[in-house]
């Protein structure tokens, strides 16, 4: 049966579609779109957008959306953020660094499980 998702809350799928986009990108692509001059930790911007969108938002009101692909390649991500972020089995402050989000393997393979969703 369908999930039936009221029209005012499509935007979060849209925004979340963007969200994988740019973990998908060439990192240097996505930290010149995002503005990641120095100020701003692209990986965890983005990190915050993706459980924003997935969690607060789609899940908190349509827990049935759980079943989805965009769902589950998003929970996916969220999962191995998770495992990176403070208070994680496998937290790593410079993970979270611009240079990490560049080169690190664990953001190598993030970036693997998004193009995976998106060329599906």
């Amino acid at each position: 049966m369908p999930i039936e998702i009221e029209e005012c809350d499509l935007w979060w799928f849209r925004e979340l579609t963007s969200v994988l986009g740019a973990f998908a990108d060439d990192p240097e692509h996505t930290i010149s779109r995002v503005g990641g001059g120095g100020e701003i930790a692209i990986g965890e911007d983005l990190a915050e957008d993706l459980h924003h969108y997935l969690v607060d938002c789609i899940l908190a009101k349509y827990p049935e959306a759980a079943g989805l692909a965009i769902v589950q390649a998003a929970r996916e991500i969220e999962s191995a953020l998770a495992r990176k972020s403070f208070g994680g089995e496998a937290f790593e402050e410079d993970f979270w660094s611009n240079a990490s989000f560049r080169d690190h393997p664990e953001w190598e393979a993030i970036r693997d499980r998004a193009r995976a969703f998106l060329m599906r």
